[in-house]
């Protein structure tokens, strides 16, 4: 018998969870940001719903043209940056066919663009370093910049490095530095991520970039996506595929690094870092351990997370009289179990949880709960 596992991802969660972010920035425009997948969601899937629940202003954001193909190809006709912009001629063409958005923020893109003046009639957002020293043209030189890029219609862009903490005296600098550098310059901007769309309204200015709020998870250091509001649009499960009674000195797994400290039932899942579940999970016995949900009642992860299966200890659920059988749902993460308190348990983010499912995935698309 083969047991897989499932990401239902409920569509009308993230349709929700776009209403929220409209209501934290109510003067901005919104950028829906579905790199990577959509975080691991689905691009193609969850296209239809950007199309019918984003304003004909607001626009997606993607980091490849590979992203910016599948976004048209499924219907996707509005607005659309590419937020790292181009790295040569050919990939500059291919925008130019998809009709993106650009990002500048290094001097061989602007020879490049001036290659094709004639050609490229979409908008140029001008990257400004203010403190992440990662992509981003220096402030003193802005106007030459704007000067070289005149006949193109222009938007001016920063990012972040640590809004996910309020108050934060870099992010308060680099919001300094950014207004100090375009304040008698009248043209677009954008500032917030999501973090900041939460943290730094003083930052929401003409558009905020949302990319794991959409999602329904929390981009802050603490908390969950409920906190705010928002509803997890996956939820993330397997199957028990076994149901072992041990013995106290039983050893459980590879290494045997899980000794049962009493006779205890054992379960078996069939969920393992071949799918994507984190190997970080392995051993977590402490304090913290990284919890399934079973029935309805969280079970500590035992032993090594392996390649297809991971053991749960399952003597909450014999506590309550309850019991496990083979085929029952396993519940990974979703609305009962945040991935945020999975993230932080093992020093992760949910950011690489989500984005890092693999093809042995099967998903399941639904709206209100319906499959």
């Amino acid at each position: 018998m083969q047991f897989r596992t499932l990401a239902r991802i409920d569509l009308s969660a993230l349709a929700h969870n776009i209403s929220v972010i409209a209501k934290l920035a109510p003067q901005s425009q919104l950028m829906a940001v579905v790199k990577a997948n959509a975080y691991g969601h689905g691009l193609a899937s969850v296209t239809p719903v950007l199309t019918a629940a984003l304003a004909a202003a607001d626009a997606a954001g993607v980091a490849t043209l590979e992203e910016a193909t599948t976004l048209r190809a499924n219907g996707w006709q509005g607005r659309l940056m590419l937020l790292q912009g181009f790295a040569n001629a050919q990939e500059l063409d291919a925008a130019i066919e998809l009709e993106t958005e650009v990002v500048v923020h290094q001097h061989a893109q602007l020879e490049l663009l001036a290659a094709r003046a004639d050609s490229f009639k979409q908008r140029v957002w001008v990257k400004l370093e203010t403190g992440m020293n990662r992509l981003g043209f220096p402030a003193d030189q802005l106007n030459a910049i704007l000067q070289q890029l005149q006949q193109y219609t222009l938007g001016l862009m920063t990012h972040f490095a640590a809004a996910d903490e309020t108050d934060n005296p870099s992010v308060l600098a680099q919001i300094s530095r950014f207004e100090a550098a375009v304040s008698e310059i009248d043209l677009p901007k954008t500032l917030a991520n999501s973090a900041a769309t939460i943290n730094y309204p003083q930052a929401h200015a003409d558009m905020v970039r949302c990319g794991l709020m959409l999602f329904g998870v929390s981009p802050l250091a603490q908390g969950c996506g409920a906190d705010l509001g928002l509803r997890p649009v996956m939820r993330f499960s397997s199957r028990l595929l076994a149901v072992k009674k041990c013995q106290a000195g039983d050893l459980i797994g590879y290494n045997g690094t899980y000794s049962c400290p009493e006779n205890m039932p054992i379960g078996v899942v069939a969920i393992g870092y071949g799918d994507g579940y984190p190997y970080l999970v392995s051993n977590r016995t402490g304090d913290k351990p990284a919890m399934l949900m079973l029935k309805g009642v969280k079970c500590p992860v035992v032993g090594r997370v392996s390649m297809d299966m991971l053991a749960i200890d399952l003597r909450p659920l014999e506590t309550l009289g309850v019991q496990a059988e083979q085929g029952e749902e396993v519940i990974l993460w979703g609305p009962e179990l945040p991935v945020e308190n999975l993230a932080r348990s093992i020093g992760s983010i949910p950011y690489e949880l989500l984005c890092g499912l693999t093809g042995r995935v099967n998903y399941q698309y639904h709206e209100d709960g319906a499959s």
